[in-house]
């Protein structure tokens, strides 16, 4: 699993790199547009650093690995920002669950936020 820093907005986008029998590198990368295309590590990158999360080499999990990633391929439905994103698709494919580390930030900020704008308005009415 690799990341990148997102070409607009703060955030990483999510990949999963994965090599072909001939050593060429590919990209699994989920668009916002629902697509999902094989890309080279360069295409991926799009001239951002690109850091690696997550590397797998027993060749069981590779197995189950592969599986996952050609049920996301047959099957990855449309994107969607809070529950379909390229984060969840690639935490999908390398450990079978989907989650974004991200949406749940973002999710608890919005709580703090609102617990500080509720107490705020709380004392004023005091």
């Amino acid at each position: 699993m690799i990341t990148r820093p997102k070409l607009i907005g703060v955030g990483l986008h999510y990949g999963i790199r994965f090599w072909l029998w001939n050593g060429e590198v590919r990209v699994l990368d989920f668009q916002s547009d629902s697509t999902a295309r094989e890309v080279s590590e360069a295409e991926f990158a799009e001239g951002r650093r690109v850091t690696t999360r997550h590397q797998i080499t027993d060749s069981r999990a590779i197995r189950s690995v592969w599986q996952r990633v050609q049920r996301f391929w047959r099957n990855h439905g449309p994107f969607d920002i809070a529950g379909n994103n390229c984060e969840h698709a690639a935490r999908y494919v390398m450990f079978g669950h989907q989650k974004s580390d991200q949406i749940a930030g973002l999710l608890f900020i919005g709580v703090i936020a609102l617990v500080v704008v509720v107490a705020a308005g709380t004392r004023r009415a005091a």
